[in-house]
């Protein structure tokens, strides 16, 4: 089944996936492959600058601040590597008002962890905001964890209770802490 060019901006459905025609005529690639920083066709037609910036990138992805890239919206602001080519995904000024996706919390300085990594007795913000006291003292911990009387870290319990291996209670387990 022929797919169109990329630059007549058309697809074809195969399954649930459309496939884009490269210029060349020749390679076709995933839609989810358009405008992502990283060339699917031999020719780069895939990442054409003036189609990117006009682009509208998908629901579960957001645009890069230079409006070349479109990068799943769960990699923005994780405090690693920038995923955007311009660094926009990891400025303080854009990670301050990003919402982190569904089971990440944010760090005062806007960057993005795992919800399980707050108030864990380990820091992950890289401004060691999820391990301020004032902050962990009413901080509910994530599903799975607990907090031991008087204390101000979430402990993981899964890997003690229930395992027969382990024959320990959560009051063994805040002793040792």
């Amino acid at each position: 089944m022929p797919c169109p060019a990329v630059m007549e901006f058309k697809a074809y459905q195969s399954g649930n996936h459309k496939n884009i025609k490269c210029n060349d005529m020749i390679q076709c690639y995933p839609d989810n492959g358009l405008c992502d920083g990283h060339n699917s066709c031999n020719d780069g037609t895939d990442e054409n600058e003036s189609f990117c910036k006009g682009y509208q990138c998908p629901q579960t992805k957001v645009k890069c601040q230079d409006g070349l890239q479109c990068i799943h919206q769960y990699s923005m602001c994780m405090g690693d590597a920038a995923q955007c080519d311009d660094g926009s995904d990891e400025l303080e000024t854009y990670c301050q008002k990003h919402k982190c996706g569904k089971g990440f919390a944010k760090c005062k300085n806007g960057i993005c962890i795992h919800e399980s990594s707050m108030c864990d007795g380990r820091t992950d913000c890289t401004d060691g905001s999820d391990e301020i006291e004032d902050f962990c003292i009413d901080y509910k911990c994530s599903e799975g964890l607990f907090k031991c009387p008087g204390t101000v870290t979430c402990v993981d319990d899964s890997y003690f209770l229930g395992n027969a291996e382990f024959d320990v209670s959560v009051e063994e387990i805040c002793r040792s802490r």
